[in-house]
């Protein structure tokens, strides 16, 4: 997180996949990029990629998977992951993949 607020990047983070949703229904914009861990408690991620593709206001949302297994292979193409990229990605190789999303 320290990392893209010093690229300039305005952060905010929740604990689990339920609270993202709610979050993301307060806060809404047309310039969030979702930067998801498929291994979180009450909802993961793969839930919440579930949860996502349903909500006509979230589908649109473009995610990137961080996880710590570096294992994509469960995520389906509805699942629509910009990219999956494991937790001990280089700094540079995470913000070009933010600056693909755009």
């Amino acid at each position: 997180m320290d990392l893209l607020r010093f690229e300039g990047f305005s952060v905010d983070s929740v604990a689990n996949g339920q609270e993202a949703i709610e979050w993301l229904h307060g806060h809404q914009s047309s310039h969030w990029l979702i930067i998801l861990d498929l291994m979180m408690p009450v909802m993961n991620g793969k839930a919440f990629l579930a949860a996502r593709g349903a909500d006509p206001l979230l589908a649109p949302m473009p995610v990137i998977v961080l996880t710590a297994g570096g294992d994509c292979r469960d995520l389906v193409p509805s699942d629509r992951v910009a990219r999956c990229m494991s937790k001990t990605i280089a700094p540079p190789e995470l913000i070009a993949a933010i600056a693909a999303c755009n």
